[in-house]
């Protein structure tokens, strides 16, 4: 039984944050005075960068849909990671939150950032919630 269903859109705020991003290995060549070996090592290193910087670019234009239980439990729809149970670690921000959580198939951690233009205000707010009783009832359970 899901309490919430949300809704997980592309975030205009990271897209535009890794488009400044991908201009900083272009101003690192230009204003630096590498020759030879050197030019080759950031040339190679830049190659790595954008490998990098295009797969969470792609990640980011994926929309996504959650439906999270009372319990923590989180069940994804599409391909995004498995379906699993909230685990302590996660973060909250006014602008993002940080999902943490463990699937249950192989029980590996998951993290997921999620950016406050990614949902609706009270879809963000029951995710802060959720990561909030999770870390609370982590936290007690640690010191009993």
């Amino acid at each position: 039984m899901s309490a919430y269903n949300i809704v997980i859109r592309p975030s205009r705020y990271a897209k535009a944050a890794l488009i400044l991003l991908a201009f900083m290995p272009a101003l690192v060549l230009a204003f630096s005075p590498l020759t030879g070996f050197w030019l080759y090592i950031v040339a190679v290193a830049s190659f790595t960068y954008y490998w990098q910087w295009f797969a969470q670019f792609q990640r980011l234009t994926v929309t996504a849909t959650l439906a999270l239980n009372l319990d923590g439990g989180l069940q994804w729809f599409g391909k995004i990671a498995g379906s699993g149970n909230l685990s302590a670690g996660g973060l909250i921000c006014p602008y993002a939150l940080k999902l943490c959580w463990r699937d249950n198939l192989h029980h590996r951690l998951h993290q997921r950032w999620v950016f406050v233009d990614q949902c609706s205000d009270e879809q963000f707010r029951a995710l802060a919630r959720a990561i909030n009783q999770c870390n609370w009832s982590a936290l007690s359970t640690r010191s009993v």
